[in-house]
C-alpha cells in the first residue's frame, strides 16, 4: 500500500473513531452515573497509555522529551490546558445538549482562529474563508434558535459550554439505582 493511501486510511479511520467517541460518551453519561470529569480522565489516560505502548514498541524514545526541561515543562502545560480543556468542554457540551450539538459547536472554532490570525496579521480572510466562516454563523444561529432569534432558551451551563439544548433527564437503566 503507497503512502497516500495509508494516509488516506488512517484519516478515515481517525475520524470514524472521533466520531462515534462522542456518540459513545453520550451513551455513557445517559446511562450510568459517569459525567464528563471522570470520562475526560478515563479518555486522555487510555488514549495516552495506547499512543505511549504504541511508540514504545516502535522504538520510539518516549522519555527523551524529560531530558530536555523546557520541553517537559510545554508538554506538562500542552497536556493540561490545551488537551484536557478541549477534551473536557467537549464532553460537558455532550452532557448538556448531545453530541450531535456539542459536534457542530466545535468546529466553530476554525472561525476564531481565522478571526485571530485577521486581527494579528492584519489582513481580511479571503472570499471562501469569509462563506464559509459565514454559512458555519448562519447554521449555528438556526440550531440555537430554531430561525426565531426571540426564542433563544438556553441554561445557564448550556450556554457556558457551548451547547444549546440540554439533556433531557436522565432515567436509570432498569436494576440500577443512582
Amino acid at each position: 500500500m503507497g503512502a497516500t493511501r495509508k494516509g488516506m486510511l488512517n484519516v478515515l479511520i481517525a475520524a470514524i473513531l472521533w466520531g462515534s467517541s462522542g456518540v459513545c460518551a453520550q451513551y455513557i453519561m445517559e446511562h450510568s452515573q459517569m459525567g464528563s470529569p471522570f470520562l475526560t480522565m478515563i479518555r486522555l489516560l487510555s488514549g495516552g497509555f495506547i499512543l505511549l505502548t504504541f511508540s514504545f514498541l516502535h522504538g520510539d524514545g518516549i522519555f527523551r522529551v524529560l531530558k530536555n526541561r523546557k520541553d517537559a515543562i510545554s508538554l506538562l502545560i500542552f497536556s493540561l490546558v490545551g488537551a484536557m480543556t478541549v477534551q473536557l468542554t467537549f464532553l460537558m457540551a455532550i452532557e448538556k445538549s448531545n453530541a450531535a450539538t456539542a459536534t457542530v459547536l466545535q468546529f466553530l472554532s476554525p472561525t476564531i482562529i481565522v478571526a485571530w490570525f485577521a486581527i494579528v496579521r492584519k489582513a481580511r480572510p479571503g472570499r471562501f474563508v469569509f462563506a464559509a466562516i459565514a454559512t458555519s454563523l448562519i447554521g449555528t444561529f438556526l440550531l440555537v434558535t430554531h430561525g426565531d432569534p426571540t426564542s433563544l432558551s438556553i441554561s445557564g451551563a448550556a450556554l457556558f459550554w457551548g451547547s444549546p439544548r440540554p439533556l433531557p433527564p436522565r432515567s436509570t437503566p432498569p436494576g440500577h439505582q443512582r
